[in-house]
């Protein structure tokens, strides 16, 4: 069951999960074209994905946990990717069906780990590493977002799709007026690492 957030606390766009998805494999599990908080995301630990792209020389990168911008503002969320890169609040976690991982970086600043990601093209695998499993992703599509767009469509990319996706963000923490890239994948295999 599917209910809307309390506008007041977090937009009136904003969905949550109240009850697990069933995970039959390939099943669509959420309605597309939603902002969700799942069960799941409230509990992820700090490191429990890894984060390759071996196109732009990331490796196993440990994926932090971000706050929600609604409840503990903007800047708590940039503080936190001062630290490295994370896993947004209305991130669905990798698996089949069609969840939309979401994950942030920071550019612009010399060793963080997004500054290349506008290099991303066709043919291109992003992995991610979660519950002793490998998730392979495929380069779908490149987006560019003004910073000054409206909330809605500063995070459209991050809403459900009809396949199980992943959507990397990234700015410039200095550039306030810039643009706000992401990149989309689609998920095209799944290993067992045990």
């Amino acid at each position: 069951m599917i209910e809307p957030l309390d506008e007041s606390e977090s937009g009136a766009f904003l969905l949550m999960m109240q009850s697990s998805p069933p995970i039959a494999e390939g099943e669509q599990v959420y309605i597309t074209g939603q902002l969700l908080e799942t069960p799941e995301r409230k509990i992820y630990r700090d490191g429990e994905i890894l984060l390759s792209i071996p196109k732009i020389g990331v490796e196993n990168i440990p994926v932090l946990s971000l706050p929600n911008p609604f409840a503990d503002g903007e800047d708590a969320v940039d503080d936190r990717l001062l630290e490295g890169i994370g896993l947004l609040f209305c991130s669905q976690m990798p698996g089949t069906g069609n969840p939309n991982v979401g994950i942030a970086g920071f550019t612009g600043t010399d060793g963080r780990e997004f500054s290349r990601l506008q290099e991303i093209a066709a043919k291109d695998r992003i992995y991610l590493e979660y519950s002793s499993r490998r998730f392979e992703y495929e380069y779908v599509y490149t987006m560019f977002i003004d910073r000054e767009e409206e909330l809605q469509i500063r995070w459209a990319p991050f809403m459900t799709k009809e396949f199980s996706a992943i959507t990397l963000q990234a700015y410039d923490p200095i550039e306030m007026n810039g643009n706000i890239v992401f990149i989309s994948g689609k998920l095209i295999d799944i290993k067992d690492l045990s």
